[in-house]
């Protein structure tokens, strides 16, 4: 066979396989940046809730500090259960392939100050309890659970600044966490012991 022959007969199998493989790892490509840019949304979204939490527990223990009610804590009781679940699943979403180096450090230390923050303010409330207002207000003037919240704060901000992500997906329910581990510094289920008290319960 000369060459044109060959040419000829496996000429055009030959360009048909070489198109469909650059097709394919085309498509491969394109799948896998989407898959990419839902796990960073996953994150970012997760880091956002964790953030939420933090919010809600900084109000509802200043709302305590204020007025030594505990229908106050409410929120600061869910966030403790639900803080430490919301860092796990956080963590567990940026450990996937898809999710940048630096949004992985982020994660982290989001989870760190999370924990750190969530003690801060139990430590806040304990002492309103044992110690009277004035013990309490000295520990809030430290800023030290504050501190904390604002740096988690902007740690989320540029989790969304730095993490380039496709169009998100559409939104699924929130997750409630009822039965999750505590931070350090809040004992028994629930933070149980910052829980609310029943009314008529002594102070």
């Amino acid at each position: 066979l000369t060459w044109r022959r060959i040419l000829a007969v496996f000429g055009p199998p030959l360009l048909v396989l070489l198109v469909g493989i650059v097709a394919h790892r085309g498509t491969a490509n394109i799948a896998a940046t989407r898959v990419a840019g839902r796990r960073s949304r996953a994150a970012i979204d997760a880091a956002d809730q964790l953030l939420v939490f933090l919010v809600n527990a900084e109000s509802s223990e200043r709302g305590f500090l204020l007025t030594n009610d505990d229908d106050y804590l409410h929120s600061f009781a869910h966030a403790a259960d639900s803080v430490p679940v919301a860092s796990a699943r956080l963590l567990d979403f940026v450990t996937k392939d898809g999710v940048s180096g630096a949004t992985t450090v982020r994660a982290d230390s989001l989870a760190l100050l999370a924990a750190e923050g969530m003690r801060d303010l139990a430590e806040t409330i304990d002492l309103r309890r044992t110690r009277g207002p004035d013990s309490a207000l000295a520990q809030l003037k430290t800023n030290r659970g504050r501190d904390d919240i604002l740096a988690a704060r902007r740690i989320a901000k540029n989790m969304r600044d730095g993490e380039a992500v496709l169009p998100a997906p559409p939104p699924a329910a929130t997750p409630r966490y009822p039965h999750a581990a505590t931070p350090r510094g809040i004992s028994g289920p629930g933070a149980a012991s910052h829980a609310p008290r029943k009314q008529g319960q002594a102070q």
